[in-house]
């Protein structure tokens, strides 16, 4: 296991956290569909994909930080996969409620895949 330090300790860390919180705002999003209260869903939704974007823009740091572990790094390239399903679905950011079967059955699942296997390789370098 590499050694990391203080820096980038505390970026593994945070973004560690980061995938749960995404995790935490897809919940409320489909807790938001079964109550039928959309109240903030959509803002919750916008701001997933935010932070999307700072996954995406922090994978090539984590690439290169973890370069000699193959298999965090093919698991880290995945997150491309569900950018590439989320923009073919490009609708989803005009009306959240025409597509809550797409983010319940698909997108959230996806995403909860990607993020387990994600935190189960990193954990060990953010363990105490």
């Amino acid at each position: 296991m590499i050694s990391l330090s203080s820096d980038q300790y505390e970026f593994v860390y945070f973004f560690y956290y980061l995938l749960d919180t995404i995790e935490e705002g897809f919940d409320y999003i489909i807790e938001s569909y079964i109550s039928l209260e959309h109240s903030e869903a959509e803002v919750i939704l916008n701001d997933i994909f935010l932070a999307f974007y700072h996954i995406d823009s922090s994978n090539p740091i984590l690439l290169n930080l973890f370069d000699e572990n193959p298999q965090l790094i093919e698991t880290l390239q995945k997150f491309d996969g569900i950018i590439s399903e989320l923009e073919q679905k490009l609708t989803i950011f005009g009306n959240i409620h025409q597509n809550k079967d797409y983010i319940i059955n698909i997108f959230f699942p996806d995403y909860l895949s990607w993020k387990e296997s994600v935190q189960i390789q990193l954990k060990p370098h953010i363990a105490h």
